[in-house]
């Protein structure tokens, strides 16, 4: 269909079967919504809706597009057809999109955008969606967008060549409320690009290269984190949930409320590429009352800061007067919970390491200049009110044989860290003082 501005359509429950041609083309402007449609199994994609009038000129009021509890499925957009894009649909142009409640099921596309293509204007939303399975031969497995909210959507096993197995952006989006689950890619196993996510889900996702849940690409203008949860995401070389080693100095990033649970990447197996791309100024990092447990690296077990760093680097764990940081039970060859490799300085305050004291702090934080002016200021003593389990001194969240032979050890070789019971002085009264809190259990 080849329409003018001023034209609408309405379709409800339309069936567009393996058509080998493509399902439907809309090319030009109108108000038009799509119900209940099925898109299956078509060649040159499921459908096809391209708005270029100006929504804002002079005169003109803002088109709209509404697609709504419509199913895309099987559908394929190959290299010829608008090079590939949008293998179960294509929405561009300049209107406002409204997408909710629609499935994009095994759609393929030669290029960008697997399950979906989608950009506009305005209050552009995707809301309720699921994208399952979808694969696309250059980046965005499930979608390509860009500038965007997206709301309520689950991703699952959708695979990118490139970069963005989940979702790859090209302007600052916002993400609520959604999931990503078993997603790959190149870079950005499930999100890349400069995302916000609030309170999303990031399970088992992996990047061959670097960001297994998320990777930020060039500024991080309009990238952060508030709340939610990254467990079980991997990348081989760097960031095991979230990689910063593709970006430069942008909007301070902030990630605040998170938990990082079983990550894994060579370098930093929850947070990697912390200093931004080689030769850049790299982004400041502001860390406020995340939870990272049981992550596993090579160097940097939680954190890794990388040793081309340059001068504008700050990364902050908890300023004065926010909520606490709280690292459990990482593990690295090198650097247990931070390796910083760079020449800067990280300001740690209020942090809970896991320990009973602060003293074996510096046993965590490997400095790779070995000078503490450069490589760690400003650790303030620990709080004491994170120790949910003083007597877990190997932060594994159990009493076990290996928090008595951590403290015996300890003990052997006057480490403080086993004056349990706080009076400066290493006796036997702080092995019993251990065994009391043991014998308590925890809370």
């Amino acid at each position: 269909l080849d329409e003018a501005a001023d034209t609408a359509l309405l379709a409800r429950r339309l069936l567009v079967f393996e058509s080998a041609g493509g399902g439907m083309s809309i090319v030009g402007g109108g108000n038009h919504e799509l119900i209940e449609c099925r898109f299956i199994r078509n060649a040159g994609r499921g459908l096809r809706i391209e708005q270029y009038v100006d929504p804002y000129g002079p005169g003109r009021p803002a088109t709209e597009v509404r697609v709504e509890r419509c199913n895309f499925i099987e559908n394929t957009a190959q290299e010829d057809d608008r090079r590939g894009r949008g293998g179960g649909a294509l929405l561009g142009g300049s209107t406002i999109w409204t997408v909710e409640g629609c499935t994009f099921e095994n759609n393929t596309s030669a290029s960008d955008g697997g399950g979906l293509v989608l950009g506009g204007y305005g209050d552009t939303t995707l809301r309720s969606c699921v994208f399952t399975g979808n694969t696309s031969g250059y980046v965005g497995g499930g979608v390509k967008v860009s500038g965007i909210v997206i709301e309520d959507c689950r991703f699952t096993g959708n695979i990118a060549r490139y970069h963005g197995g989940g979702i790859d952006v090209e302007s600052p989006t916002e993400l609520h409320r959604c999931v990503f689950e078993g997603n790959s890619a190149w870079w950005g196993g499930a999100t890349h690009g400069r995302i916000t996510a609030i309170d999303c889900e990031f399970v088992d996702n992996f990047a061959r290269e670097t960001g297994g849940a998320m990777r930020v690409q060039y500024t991080t203008d309009g990238f952060g984190v508030r709340g939610g949860v990254f467990r079980g995401n991997r990348a081989d070389v760097s960031g095991g949930a979230i990689d910063f080693s593709g970006s430069y100095a942008g909007d301070e990033v902030r990630i605040e409320g998170a938990a990082f649970i079983e990550n894994r990447a060579d370098f930093g197996g929850a947070i990697g590429g912390i200093g931004g791309r080689p030769g850049a100024i790299g982004p400041s990092l502001t860390l406020v009352g995340n939870h990272f447990e049981s992550n596993l690296a090579r160097r940097g077990g939680a954190l890794h800061v990388r040793p081309d760093a340059l001068p504008g680097l700050r990364l902050v764990l908890d300023p004065e007067g926010e909520a606490i940081n709280s690292f459990r039970a990482n593990i690295a060859a090198t650097g247990p919970a931070i390796a910083n490799d760079s020449e800067h300085g990280i300001e740690a305050r209020g942090v809970c390491w896991g320990l009973a004291t602060s003293v074996a702090v510096g046993t965590l934080i490997h400095d790779g200049l070995d000078d503490p002016a450069l490589g760690v200021v400003a650790i303030d003593p620990i709080a004491t009110d994170c120790l949910v389990c003083p007597a877990d001194l190997d932060g594994d969240g159990e009493l076990t044989i290996f928090d008595f032979l951590l403290v015996q050890g300890l003990f052997a070789i006057g480490d403080m860290a086993a004056d349990f019971d706080g009076d400066g002085a290493l006796t036997i009264f702080d092995l019993l003082a251990f065994q009391s809190a043991f014998d308590a259990g925890c809370p």
